[in-house]
Order: C-alpha cells, then structure tokens, then sequence
C-alpha cells in the first residue's frame, strides 16, 4: 500500500513540473543581469516578451523620442498619433501598410535614462521591433549617444 502512495506522489510531482515547464515555454528571453557597478542601461540590453520589445538607454527621455519620430522615417512610416514627451513619458504610433499598428512608448526613469518599448500587432513581431529598435539606436549614435554593441563579459 505504501508503495502505490509513494509512485502516486512521484508521478504528481512530475505532472506538476510538466505542467510548469509548458507554461513556462514561449517567446521569453533570458534575464540579463549587470553587476560590477553596470547598469544595463549603460550597456543597450534590450528583451523580447509577450510581443513587446523592452530597452533601456541611458539618454534623456525627450532625446530618446526625438531618435524615436528620426527611425520611422527610413522605414516608410509616418507618425499617426504622437504624445509629446511630458512628466513621465511619450507615445509614438503608425500602421503598416496592412493595418497592423506600431507603437513605441518612451517612459522617463530618470533624468538621464529612458526606456523604449516597441511593439507591433497584437501579438508582436520580434523581427520588425527590433529593426525598428536599431534604428532608433543608430539615431541616437548620430546625435552622439554611445551604445556598445554588446554587453562586456564579466558584467
């Protein structure tokens, strides 16, 4: 009698893992943690979840939404609707040419960082938020705001 007690507690423990793990599974990116006296700011990370694409710059918020309105241009898109940059933050949308709508949120974390999210459709597409996410980076280099390309090993 033990026994079937001890298989039935195992096999509901691992139906539980099971269950976590599939719960777990997605689009998600790894958590990227800076120490050393890094920020992540400092260094451009960016994460991909739940159809949004999340960064943060170490730029005032107002010259992270002027690089913003300067990325849409090269793709084709014209700002629909846009929230000048104000207390806490700034709002930027646009379609695509099939309806789908863009929008980029800049939030003021501090006088001197800013964090950017990009999101596209309903659901998000990685591909095109990022393209969207390196041209806003690559106006901010034009204005003089260094971005590495990477985070450096051991931070």
């Amino acid at each position: 009698m033990k026994r079937r007690r001890d298989d039935w507690r195992r096999w509901c423990g691992a139906a539980g893992v099971f269950g976590v793990l599939i719960t777990m599974g997605g689009c998600a990116a790894p958590v990227i943690v800076a120490s050393a006296g890094l920020s992540v700011a400092q260094y451009g990370a960016s994460s991909y979840m739940n159809g949004k694409l999340e960064a943060a710059r170490r730029v005032p918020m107002d010259v992270a939404f002027e690089a913003g309105v300067a990325a849409m241009a090269p793709l084709g898109f014209e700002p629909t609707e846009v929230r000048e940059p104000g207390e806490h933050g700034a709002y930027l949308a646009t379609r695509q040419h099939d309806g789908t709508a863009i929008t980029i949120r800049f939030t003021r974390i501090s006088s001197e960082v800013s964090k950017v999210e990009v999101r596209v459709g309903l659901f998000g597409d990685q591909t095109l938020s990022r393209l969207i996410m390196a041209n806003i980076d690559g106006q901010l280099r034009e204005r003089g705001h260094a971005l590495p390309d990477v985070i450096p090993p051991g931070s």
